[in-house]
């Protein structure tokens, strides 16, 4: 499986590149592999403000305040095999939020960061810690293992 990671800078970011798109390839590749047809993934991710991701959280979600990362679904990546790239969806991450997260849990920005990154692809592979209290279990222990292999 083939995964294309296209990095957005709509605002500063102190994450580099090669981290978020290590961080996020490796749990498109961990959670799909053998379960998909599709030969190559892309993933769209854009770090946005804290502004622009309220508006879009606002618009979207009806909540009218920032948060660290928004997940938008692509194209259903189940299916048959074809010869072009499925997209998987795009991420919306906004490090002003990540960092007050971090400062408010004490964890690093870097742990942060990655907890959102894997947060937002599990939810565009699917999980919803909304729809459930089982639901949300399953997805926080997906990200706690992430998290456990990256070592943060």
């Amino acid at each position: 499986m083939k995964i294309n990671i296209e990095i957005n800078r709509m605002a500063k970011s102190p994450l580099p590149a090669a981290f978020v798109k290590r961080i996020a390839a490796a749990v498109i590749e961990a959670e799909l592999v053998g379960k998909v047809a599709a030969e190559k993934i892309e993933l769209s991710i854009v770090f946005a403000g804290a502004a622009k991701i309220r508006q879009i959280n606002k618009k979207y979600r009806g909540i009218d305040r920032p948060t660290d990362v928004l997940s938008f679904e692509g194209d259903d990546i189940a299916g048959a095999a074809v010869d072009y790239p499925r997209v998987l969806g795009e991420l919306i991450v906004c490090p002003e939020i990540i960092r007050e997260n971090a400062e408010e849990s004490g964890a690093s920005v870097k742990k942060e960061a990655a907890w959102a990154i894997i947060h937002g692809v599990l939810h565009l592979l699917g999980q919803d810690h909304e729809k459930s209290e089982t639901a949300a279990r399953k997805m926080r222990k997906k990200e706690e293992e992430y998290l456990l292999y990256f070592q943060l």
